[in-house]
């Protein structure tokens, strides 16, 4: 385990709940620089009132409690890849089912209480709780698995989006990567490593937006390289459980955290601060839009997105995830231009290609 020579900070503040979504955007150009889009960008002040008692401290680092979802749970997916491996097909709490849910469900008292944490065994396991029923897996799963939302994926709202030269140069993308994506991988185990991969780069630019504004490196433990390979050493679907929300956090955290935090049966929304926030910065948000390089670009209908923008300014349903990823990416095209910027984080590699 990593030693620092200064203390450390962990966990948030409540002062981060005085800030909404989308503060502190107003001057794009006095924003951090990152690798890759942020996230964090739509969430700035926030990270700022979280990390204030961190750097009060004068803490070397800070740790976060990213990427727990990624090696604790598992993707619904997970149905599908127990399937396709020939193991019993078992209705099982996804990771976005909480306990409560899963207790009313079970008939249970309102899911008061925690369902029984599983017996220690080794990290990886088989088998299933004792008394489930035997029976072949293909006996009843097809007419569920054809519901499964990766056999029969709709476009994603932001679709509307994209001018027909948009559509082309995203087919193209597509066109050109298949060749080079890897075969045979069961759809669990490729949306999970998908997942990973996506949440570490969103923490390496967390990371290099806290060392540049706060001077606080934040290490998040659960991304760790040795954590990570033991995880996906670990099939989908024997990291999910029947009636138990993260099975394995309840094995590898039982006797290292309190029992308080492995039965939480709760987990944050944040669509009332997204919400508050697009309505708060409204002017900012919409000089974003205005401003679009993906627009100038002739990628992006900006019309369309403008339109979805004022949806989420008046607090009508509008694509949220979307809007604040627009957000984000055409703030951190903004940065990019700047030909200092451009250059302090990308260099070319000797005898190196890029790949189409």
């Amino acid at each position: 385990m990593t030693r620092f020579a200064q203390p450390f900070y962990c966990g948030p503040s409540w002062h981060a709940r005085l800030r909404k979504h989308f503060d502190g955007l107003e001057d794009p150009d006095s924003l951090p620089v990152t690798d890759l889009p942020s996230m964090s960008l739509g969430v700035l002040s926030m990270l700022a009132a979280r990390l204030a008692p961190a750097v009060a401290h004068g803490s070397g680092a800070h740790l976060t409690g990213r990427g727990r979802d990624n090696v604790l749970a598992a993707p619904s997916s997970h149905r599908v890849d127990a399937f396709l491996a020939g193991r019993p097909f078992r209705r099982s709490v996804a990771r976005t089912t909480s306990p409560m849910s899963a207790g009313s469900s079970r008939g249970g008292p309102g899911g008061s209480s925690p369902p029984p944490p599983p017996s220690p065994t080794p990290a990886r396991w088989t088998g299933w709780p004792a008394g489930s029923p035997s029976r072949s897996p293909a006996r009843g799963a097809w007419p569920r698995l054809t519901r499964w939302p990766g056999v029969r994926r709709r476009p994603l709202p932001a679709a509307r989006w994209l001018t027909p030269a948009g559509r082309r140069a995203v087919s193209q993308l597509v066109a050109a990567r298949v060749p080079h994506a890897v075969r045979h991988t069961a759809p669990g185990a490729l949306h999970d490593r998908l997942d990973l991969e996506w949440m570490a780069a969103e923490h390496a630019t967390f990371d290099a937006i806290a060392r540049q504004r706060w001077g606080v490196p934040i290490h998040a433990p659960f991304l760790d390289t040795a954590v990570a390979a033991t995880r996906l050493a670990i099939p989908p679907f024997e990291r999910a459980r029947p009636g138990v929300y993260k099975p394995l956090a309840w094995i590898a955290l039982a006797h290292l955290v309190p029992h308080w935090l492995l039965a939480r049966q709760t987990k944050t929304l944040f669509t009332t601060s997204v919400f508050d926030g697009l309505a708060a910065n409204a002017p900012a948000l919409r000089r974003v839009i205005d401003n679009s390089h993906l627009t100038g670009a002739g990628l992006l209908d900006a019309r369309r997105a403008a339109a979805d923008l004022e949806s989420g300014i008046a607090g009508a349903p509008t694509p949220l995830g979307n809007l604040h990823a627009l957000l984000v990416t055409e703030l951190w095209l903004a940065r990019l231009n700047e030909t200092a910027a451009y250059a302090a984080w990308w260099q070319p590699a000797e005898g190196s290609t890029l790949c189409p």
